[in-house]
């Protein structure tokens, strides 16, 4: 899940040079979806975002990693949460894994409004 966080934020750096707007969020979640794919799930039918790109085609990423139950039952709700609006209330610590890569391709300050 980690490389597919890393994949969403190039994918969305790239489209907003490229363009010059870019919604992070979206192009982050929509590469969650992905992810979700990789680990079995068939797509959603009410969601239908890209399945393309440089993870997607990987057959080792295709196996289940155990990811939370709290992470699956957000992506599999089909919607995308916020901060103003939650899709649950979890205090895990799943999501130190998912906002690492953030870190790694923005200064600290830009890193940090990205990540929440």
């Amino acid at each position: 899940m980690t490389l597919f966080t890393a994949e969403g934020l190039l994918r969305a750096e790239s489209g907003g040079r490229k363009k010059g707007i870019c919604h992070i969020p979206s192009v982050v979640y929509n590469a969650y979806i992905r992810w979700l794919h990789t680990q079995g799930y068939p797509k959603n039918k009410d969601h239908d975002p890209i399945y393309d790109g440089w993870l997607i085609g990987e057959k080792e990423l295709y196996a289940r990693r155990g990811p939370g139950n709290t992470c699956l039952s957000a992506l599999l709700s089909g919607k995308m949460g916020t901060m103003e609006r939650p899709i649950n209330n979890s205090k895990g610590c799943g999501g130190v894994m998912r906002v690492a890569p953030v870190g790694l391709l923005y200064g600290k300050d830009e890193a940090f409004v990205i990540s929440i």
